[in-house]
């Protein structure tokens, strides 16, 4: 497989004294942990439901709750330490902690929802919380705690946040978007697709279950070199 950053990767190299053979991004979000998990728990509690994960078939979650929910699905986004406490995805320490060991540059990059911050609610110049509402989510903090006490091999200056995951240098992706899978296929850019039930109407031989799988794909494509190209 072709690095794609090669002259940046080396470069990098260069100036932090350093000797990648690869930057290899995962999501966080039900890739390094199990997210969707955790919020059908959250879903279940508040509305009697009996959601599991194999019932998330569709990533717009207003469409796999009964109508009278609808957009309240999301209300428990602005939940504080929603992203905080979420139980990690099998395996994920150990993998992470043999790759960088390895030598790949590991980075996290994840899109956290908006609309959740402190200072989202004005009134004129100043912030407000609307009544019995005393606080509001910081996501993106959040996971940074969620890096720090699960992955502490991957310092917090490789976590990047944003949607459009394209524009960040790495060799190959992990992600379990279906939209983030199709436009990174239709830029020619390397992805793996972990396996969801939501993102299960993607037919492609770049589907991966967990995260052995994805160490075992990155040895191939990297170090192995029994795979000709990506």
């Amino acid at each position: 497989m072709k690095i794609l950053n090669q002259s940046f990767l080396r470069q990098q190299n260069e100036v932090f004294d350093t000797d990648y053979m690869a930057t290899i991004a995962f999501d966080l979000d039900d890739v390094c942990n199990l997210f969707n998990q955790h919020y059908a728990e959250i879903l279940n509690d508040a509305f009697g439901l009996s959601l599991t994960m194999e019932d998330i078939t569709e990533w717009d979650l207003t469409k796999i709750v009964p109508p009278h929910i609808g957009p309240k699905v999301y209300d428990f986004f602005k939940q504080p330490g929603l992203f905080r406490y979420i139980e990690p995805a099998p395996y994920v320490a150990e993998v992470m902690q043999r790759l960088t060991d390895r030598g790949f540059d590991i980075i996290i990059i994840s899109d956290p929802p908006s609309g959740h911050a402190h200072s989202d609610i004005m009134a004129g110049d100043e912030p407000y919380f609307p009544p019995g509402e005393s606080q509001r989510s910081n996501p993106c903090d959040d996971k940074r705690a969620w890096v720090t006490e699960h992955l502490p091999m991957i310092p917090q200056s490789n976590l990047f946040f944003g949607k459009q995951k394209y524009r960040i240098r790495f060799d190959l992706l992990i992600d379990d978007k279906p939209e983030t899978f199709e436009l990174m296929q239709n830029f020619g850019l390397p992805i793996l697709l972990m396996d969801k039930p939501y993102n299960r109407h993607i037919l492609t031989d770049k589907r991966i279950t967990n995260l052995l799988e994805a160490e075992e794909k990155i040895y191939e494509l990297f170090l192995y070199a029994t795979v000709g190209s990506y």
